[in-house]
C-alpha cells in the first residue's frame, strides 16, 4: 500500500468517527426524551389519573442537570415520599444502559481500528481484510471492559471469544519478481570427427589415417586431409612447421584438443608417428587457430611498445595498430606486413638524415623481430606453403 492509499484510509475512518459522534449526541438526545416519557409515563401509573397535574408531572429542569438527578427527582411521590421503583422500569433502565455501553464500545473501536492501521504497516487493501480487523478490535476493546458493566448486557450484545493478534491476521501480498534472464552460455565447441565417419571408410584408409602406413616424416593426404605422421624422436611442432612450411602456431591450435597440448609449448618433443594434421577442417578448429593467433599477436604488440625505441612505436602503421582488431584477422601476414613497413619507413627517415646511429638499430631491430615471430610459432609469409 502507497503513502497516498495509507492516507485515503485514515482519512475515511476520521470522516467515519466524526458521523459516529453525530449519531452518538442525537441517540443520547432520543434516549434522555424516552427516559422523560418513561418516568411521566410510571408516575401516572402510581399516583392516578385524578392526581393534579401540578403533581403528576415533575418540575422542568435544567438541561445540564445529570440525567440521574432528574430520575430521582421524577421518582418522589405527590406527598413526598420516596416510592419503589417497578421491575418493568428496571429492566428497561438496564436495557438502556446496555445500548448505551454498546455505543461507547463502538466509538472506542474506531479509535482502536486507526491506531492498529498505524501499527501493522502497509496491507493488501482488501475491503473484507479492513472490515474483519476492526472486528477484531472492537473484541479486544469488549473483553477489557469491567464486569460490573457486562452482567445487564442483553443476550443481542453478547461477548465474542478473545480474538487473536491482529497482525497475524493481516496477510502482507509479496509479489515476487520475475526470474531476470539468464547470461547466454558460450558455445561450446564440438570436437567432432574429421569429415566422413569410420564406416565410411575402408580398411586400408583407417589404416592410413591412423598409422601413415610406412610414410612418415612427410605430408600425405588422406580421405579427412592433409597430415603428417612424425619419424624422428626430437621432432617439435616448431620443427615440423618450419620443415613443411606450415605456421607452428596453426599446427598447434589444430591439435592441441586431440594431443591434449596446453601453454603453447610448441617446443616439445613428441613421439615418433605423432600425427598432426596440417589444413584446418572443422569450424572449431578455424575458431581455436583465430582465438591463439590474437593471443600471440596481443603479447608480441605490447613486448614491442615495451622494448622497442619511440621513432618505431610512433611511426605508421604501427602506430595505428589496435588490440582489439586482432581476433578479426585471417592470417598473421598483416601484422608483419605492417611492422616490416613500419621498420622500412623509420629506416628511410634515419637515411634522409644520415642517422647512423638509428640505422644500427633498426637493422638490430629487425633482425630480433624476425628471431621472435619465428620462435612464439609464426613464419614469414613468404615461407608459408599454399595447400
Amino acid at each position: 500500500m502507497t503513502t497516498s492509499d495509507v492516507d485515503a484510509v485514515a482519512k475515511l475512518e476520521r470522516v467515519m468517527l466524526y458521523a459516529m459522534e453525530i449519531m452518538d449526541e442525537k441517540f443520547t438526545a432520543a434516549l434522555a426524551s424516552i427516559e422523560r416519557k418513561i418516568d411521566d409515563a410510571v408516575a401516572r401509573a402510581f399516583e392516578g389519573r385524578d392526581a393534579p397535574a401540578a403533581k403528576r408531572l415533575p418540575k422542568a429542569t435544567k438541561a445540564s442537570a445529570p440525567a440521574g438527578h432528574r430520575r430521582a427527582k421524577a421518582a418522589e411521590t405527590s406527598v413526598g415520599t420516596k416510592r419503589k421503583v417497578s421491575p418493568v422500569k428496571a429492566a428497561v433502565k438496564a436495557a438502556v444502559k446496555a445500548a448505551v455501553e454498546a455505543t461507547t464500545t463502538t466509538t472506542t473501536t474506531t479509535t482502536t481500528s486507526s491506531s492498529d492501521l498505524e501499527e501493522v504497516g502497509p496491507r493488501s487493501g482488501a475491503a473484507d481484510d479492513e472490515s474483519k480487523e476492526h472486528e477484531d478490535s472492537a473484541e479486544k476493546r469488549v473483553v477489557g471492559r469491567p464486569a460490573s458493566g457486562m452482567k445487564d448486557v442483553p443476550s443481542s450484545v453478547a461477548v465474542p471469544a478473545p480474538a487473536q493478534n491482529v497482525k497475524a491476521q493481516t496477510v502482507k501480498t509479496q509479489t515476487k519478481p520475475a526470474a531476470s534472464a539468464a547470461p547466454a552460455k558460450k558455445k561450446q565447441k564440438t570436437h567432432q570427427a574429421r569429415g566422413l565417419t569410420e564406416g565410411d571408410l575402408t580398411t586400408d584408409e583407417k589404416l592410413l589415417i591412423t598409422t601413415g602406413r610406412g610414410r612418415q616424416g612427410e605430408v600425405i593426404s588422406t580421405p579427412l586431409g592433409y597430415a603428417y605422421f612424425t619419424k624422428e624422436d626430437d621432432e617439435t611442432i616448431l620443427s615440423v612447421g618450419k620443415k613443411i612450411g606450415a605456421e607452428p602456431l596453426t599446427l598447434y591450435s589444430m591439435n592441441r584438443w586431440h594431443l591434449k597440448l596446453k601453454n603453447f609449448r610448441i617446443k616439445d618433443t613428441l613421439r615418433v608417428g605423432t600425427r598432426l594434421w596440417i589444413v584446418p577442417h572443422e569450424d572449431w578448429e578455424r575458431e581455436y587457430i583465430r582465438e591463439d593467433r590474437a593471443e600471440v599477436l596481443s603479447g608480441l604488440h605490447a613486448r614491442v611498445k615495451e622494448v622497442f625505441p619511440d621513432f618505431i612505436k610512433t611511426t605508421p602503421p604501427f602506430v595505428g595498430l589496435k588490440v582489439k582488431d586482432f581476433a578479426k584477422l585471417d592470417s598473421s601476414r598483416k601484422f608483419y606486413d605492417d611492422m616490416t613497413a613500419t621498420v622500412n619507413a623509420a629506416e628511410a627517415a634515419a637515411r634522409r638524415f644520415r642517422d647512423e646511429e638509428k640505422l644500427e638499430d633498426i637493422e638490430t631491430i629487425r633482425t630480433r623481430f624476425d628471431e621472435k615471430w619465428e620462435s612464439i610459432g609464426f613464419l614469414k609469409p613468404d615461407d608459408i606453403l599454399p595447400r
